[in-house]
């Protein structure tokens, strides 16, 4: 482990959480930036949670706080992926969420499931090398979270089967 991953372990177990089960952002965020600059691994995957615990937790301000943190960590990715030699204009990013949340009426934004009107809606934003700058994309075109996996493989040139997969989404400029 390098210095930093030793001090992020003692910190961490310092730093009380207000979940039990789940560590903070901060914490998984600079793991996986040590990890990056260790490994320098060809696909991360990072899971920020806060802004959906906070939501849980019916925390609005926490919530927006936690949005622009995850916003701010993102910008410190991009930047270290290009400043290293390896990802730099080399590296994709895709950022999306495991589900919505809830919209109607607006008291269900603390909620998602399937009885939960909007927690079916999800967003995407992919960015980087070869990546199509569309901005906001209002095409009436159905995509589904089954086929951000097969997007990855089909990014990373890798062969991705499985019985329930998607269709790989076109993101790339030059497809």
């Amino acid at each position: 482990m390098t210095s930093r991953e030793k001090f992020l372990n003692e910190l961490q177990e310092q730093i009380p959480s207000p979940w039990s089960s789940v560590r903070l952002d901060a914490f998984t965020h600079h793991y996986a930036l040590e990890y990056m600059k260790k490994k320098h691994p060809q696909l991360t995957y990072i899971a920020y949670g806060e802004t959906d615990d906070f939501a849980h937790d019916g925390d609005y301000e926490a919530y927006l706080k936690a949005a622009h943190n995850t916003d701010e960590m993102i910008k410190q990715l991009w930047e270290y992926t290009q400043e290293d030699s390896f990802y730099k204009d080399q590296t994709i990013f895709i950022i999306t969420t495991d589900h919505g949340r809830g919209t109607t009426p607006i008291n269900t934004w603390r909620s998602h499931g399937k009885n939960i009107v909007g927690a079916g809606d999800v967003w995407l934003v992919a960015f980087g090398k070869g990546v199509a700058q569309l901005g906001e994309v209002t095409d009436e075109e159905q995509l589904y979270s089954n086929q951000i996996a097969s997007t990855i493989a089909v990014l990373l040139q890798e062969v991705y089967t499985i019985e329930k997969a998607g269709s790989p989404i076109n993101v790339l400029s030059n497809k």
